[in-house]
């Protein structure tokens, strides 16, 4: 410990500290301090309250602050967004107001060769980011960049043909998910859970460094991650919660389901992963933000 210590915190004042006892306070100069570059002010000092809503600064519009995000990676080797924007619109027409301030839509385009925009007039908790390299199969990669992104401490995961109805949101929300749970949902319909649909805590997901991003650029890279999850000692936690299949005539690309990488793969896999996340570029492309219903 210094005998003596002299720290500015970001409310302009410079504290004295004698033997780590506090003697003298007084008010700074902030300006002419940081103009001089003697110190930077420490970001974990600043007044930041974690709100449930929020009013911008510029029009004074309020938004709301998910509690759990709906991932969802989208490739598309044409520009028909159709299925896409009937999928958004079911969200904005069917999820209540409280819905609607819960949740939150990440939308991670994947390298599309004709990238995708928002809806203009979109109500929802919303965000839009692009992947710059289009890497074929990279939903794992793109379903990681989601994931640490978005700031709900909830997230499922999801494909993009598929919807998610706001009783099976609102029960992942509420469920008391540990970090080493994962929720698995099904087909409305059927019996069986889908195989990479499912809800997690975001600490849960990067706890098992999240999708092993050496297994994209070929079709089945969720098996290695529903191997390492069994590994990691993951709890499944079957529920009767469904998601809706959204599937149009259009689809949104055609790349070959051919297994016979992934099996090559799997045979000389000695189980351990890269380590390593969001091995490309991405940017952030644009968003909305509930802003409360419409009068």
């Amino acid at each position: 410990m210094k005998l003596f210590e002299k720290t500015l915190k970001i409310n302009g004042r410079t504290h004295i500290y004698f033997c780590g006892i506090k003697i003298l306070s007084y008010k700074t100069n902030m300006q002419k301090f940081l103009w001089w570059g003697k110190q930077i002010p420490d970001w974990n000092n600043l007044p930041i309250t974690p709100l449930e809503e929020n009013t911008s600064r510029t029009g004074g519009e309020h938004f709301y602050l998910p509690k759990i995000a709906i991932i969802y990676p989208a490739y598309y080797q044409h520009n028909d967004f159709s299925n896409l924007y009937n999928l958004i619109e079911k969200y904005e027409k069917e999820y209540s107001e409280e819905g609607k301030k819960e949740m939150e839509i990440i939308l991670v385009d994947d390298g599309s060769k004709f990238p995708i925009n928002l809806p203009k007039n979109c109500n929802l908790n919303i965000s839009l980011l692009r992947i710059l390299k289009d890497i074929p199969w990279n939903n794992s990669g793109a379903r990681n960049l989601g994931v640490c992104y978005t700031n709900a401490p909830k997230i499922i995961l999801a494909d993009i043909d598929f919807f998610v109805p706001e009783d099976t949101m609102l029960y992942c929300k509420n469920f008391a998910i540990q970090d080493n749970d994962l929720l698995t949902l099904t087909h409305k319909g059927k019996t069986v859970p889908h195989p990479n649909i499912f809800a997690m805590t975001k600490r849960g997901f990067m706890k098992v460094n999240g999708y092993d991003e050496q297994w994209c650029g070929f079709y089945g890279e969720d098996i290695p991650f529903r191997i390492r999850l069994e590994k990691h000692k993951i709890n499944f936690i079957g529920t009767n919660k469904f998601i809706i299949n959204m599937s149009g005539k259009e689809h949104e690309h055609s790349l070959s389901r051919n297994l016979a990488l992934l099996e090559s793969h799997l045979r000389s896999w000695d189980g351990n992963t890269t380590h390593k996340m969001l091995q490309f570029p991405w940017t952030f492309v644009e968003e909305r933000k509930y802003k409360g219903a419409k009068k």
